[in-house]
């Protein structure tokens, strides 16, 4: 389980639905990233991301003090979280059905 004072680091080189981003999200944890699409498409700010080994070190140790700078804001969240709601979901599911048995 996560909290509040908890860093989740993902340092993926690649990913798949990437559920451990929603969840921090969901929650405010802070969240760096690898720099890859996968990630890329949340949309995050850009301290958020790394792109290699050496950026991830830098941005820990830049932000060691301020580790709450890595929340991701709640304008940039709640439309993800929005989208992946189960009421977001079930409505793409029924869109998908009814296309499909046309």
């Amino acid at each position: 389980d996560l909290t509040r004072n908890d860093l989740l680091i993902v340092p993926s080189l690649h990913e798949g639905d990437g559920l451990v981003v929603i969840e921090a999200l969901s929650v405010g944890i802070p969240i760096l990233l690898s720099d890859i699409p996968e990630f890329r498409r949340f949309g995050l700010p850009e301290k958020n991301y790394c792109k290699d080994k050496e950026e991830f070190i830098a941005a820990i140790k830049e932000f060691k003090y301020g580790i709450t700078l890595l929340v991701v804001p709640t304008e940039v969240s709640s439309p993800i979280l929005s989208s992946r709601s189960i009421h977001s979901i079930a409505d793409s599911w029924e869109i998908f059905l009814q296309k499909s048995t046309r």
